[in-house]
């Protein structure tokens, strides 16, 4: 099943999290004698966590959006959720529409590998259950 815009977003804000108070826990010893403000802190977290939400949200939507325009569960879904979430990383950056069509590019193939994945590892478990089941 595809993921849906929610999912993407809730995701994206963990991600973008985790990754913006890592960033602030490494960079915050060379601040003012070793303290921060708590306002510092809150942008360097936030920014993060709402552009990975964007992200997030706008690949849920494409995976969404290209299984319900094509009734098919594949890995071609993810790639065009990965070319939407790297259309925005591309613009939102320097390098303008070439590094948007770049990023959209790189962004679309690791959705595909990451749908086939998930499809490959869904289908395994699966089978393991099936044959757990009739081992009993």
């Amino acid at each position: 099943m595809a993921p849906g815009v929610q999912d993407g977003l809730t995701t994206g804000v963990a991600v973008g999290g985790i990754f913006g108070a890592a960033k602030e826990m490494m960079y915050a010893k060379g601040a003012h004698h070793g303290v921060t403000s708590m306002t510092s802190i809150g942008k360097g977290v936030l920014g993060p966590a709402v552009h990975c939400a964007i992200a997030g949200g706008l690949f849920g939507f494409g995976t969404s959006a290209m299984a319900g325009l094509r009734n098919k569960e594949d890995s071609l879904n993810g790639a065009a959720g990965g070319a939407m979430a790297g259309v925005y990383f591309g613009l939102k950056g320097k390098g303008g529409l070439h590094m948007a069509v770049y990023k959209a590019v790189g962004f679309g193939a690791i959705g595909i590998l990451c749908n086939y994945m998930g499809t490959y590892v869904n289908e395994q478990a699966a089978k393991n259950k099936a044959a757990d089941a009739a081992y009993r």
